[in-house]
């Protein structure tokens, strides 16, 4: 058999994952494309998943397992990366799983426009064989000049949001390399989006592909069914990990709008894990909301937000005036006025899901 050119490695950080994780490590043995190096990382898992993956690794020389001590998934990923040897980097989540030709055809358009980020489209599983399918790509690649434009990074950073896991993603492991980009140290929120906007302000050829290469499993999402712990300490040290990169490159007037997006997703993304999870949700919001609101960057970024100033040039007018709301709210002090419209928005959605 003809050995192809480059070696994709495959990183895939797993913590008791033992319901999922052959599922997955099925979809990535069974890939057309045949020179892969995967890579396990258990982040000190206490069901059966270590054993898993020694077995499989036993029978795929292609398979490395890593083993250490519970540090987060952005540690395993870390981890993953310190060792790998591959001319290009995929991530996949123990959940979830990919298609046959998945890393062929990221594999093929990569090498065709020489990418540094080459990303897929997705299908969300739901659960009981139900799929959502996210909206096809407006358009095939991103490239710096297109980055400038206020649509195009709302579409990549918040709705609907493909810029940010990292997963489905090929990524040229030499442009990794030469900026150092790795996830934070320490356990925060958001390990997604940081890792991707460090790529983003580097301003690499980012190339889209429509065609459906991975599946998310929703249902299956350690990180859906996961109560946050310390939200606030977590929430500021995203913020501040996110200005500093900014700040590194003398950016921070550049990419500002990101650092504002990043401050109003996480309210949203705080709020309705305190609503799925916690029973004082409305008072857990709150709390959160006048901790959060005291931190100097947060407070000016919601200015900004409150002002329009970022919100020029998006095409989703409901979303618009929903920020401006909000932050507004927050900027007069009305705490309890905005937990409340925070605490309803969660409730029906999650009402809704259960529904449907």
């Amino acid at each position: 058999m003809k050995q192809e050119a480059a070696t994709i490695s495959i990183i895939i950080p797993l913590y008791n994952a033992e319901r999922t994780i052959e599922r997955c490590l099925g979809s990535v043995t069974r890939q057309t494309y045949s020179n892969l190096e995967i890579i396990l990382v258990d982040d000190g898992s206490t069901d059966r998943s270590p054993d898993i993956c020694d077995r499989y690794a036993e029978k795929d020389t292609r398979i490395r397992v890593a083993h250490q001590p519970n540090a987060g998934v952005g540690a395993a990923r870390n981890a993953g990366m310190s060792v790998m040897h591959g001319d290009y980097l995929f991530f996949l989540g123990a959940d979830d799983y990919i298609f046959p030709e998945t890393i062929a055809t990221l594999y093929a358009e990569a090498r065709s426009t020489e990418s540094g980020i080459t990303i897929g489209n997705a299908r969300v599983s739901t659960g009981n064989d139900r799929f959502s399918e996210v909206p096809s790509f407006s358009y095939q690649s991103v490239t710096a000049e297109k980055q400038a434009i206020p649509q195009v990074r709302y579409e990549l950073f918040y709705d609907p949001g493909y810029g940010v896991p990292v997963w489905n993603k090929l990524y040229r492991s030499g442009f990794l390399k030469r900026y150092a980009i790795t996830f934070e140290r320490l356990p925060t929120l958001s390990e997604d989006r940081l890792f991707n906007t460090q790529c983003f302000i580097r301003h690499p050829v980012i190339q889209l592909v429509n065609r459906y290469t991975y599946v998310y499993c929703a249902e299956a999402s350690t990180i859906m069914r996961s109560k946050i712990q310390a939200p606030i300490e977590k929430s500021l040290r995203v913020v501040k990990s996110m200005q500093d990169s900014f700040e590194s490159i003398q950016g921070l007037s550049e990419f500002e709008d990101l650092l504002a997006w990043l401050v109003f997703g996480l309210i949203n993304q705080v709020a309705r894990n305190f609503t799925i999870h916690h029973d004082h949700a409305f008072k857990e919001i709150r709390d959160f909301l006048v901790a959060y609101k005291q931190n100097e960057t947060v407070s000016r970024c919601l200015r900004a937000m409150a002002s329009g100033k970022y919100l020029e040039g998006i095409a989703r007018p409901s979303w618009v005036r929903y920020a401006r709301y909000l932050s507004r709210m927050l900027n007069r002090g009305a705490y309890t006025a905005a937990a409340s419209l925070l605490f309803l928005r969660f409730k029906i959605e999650a009402r809704r899901r259960r529904i449907e």
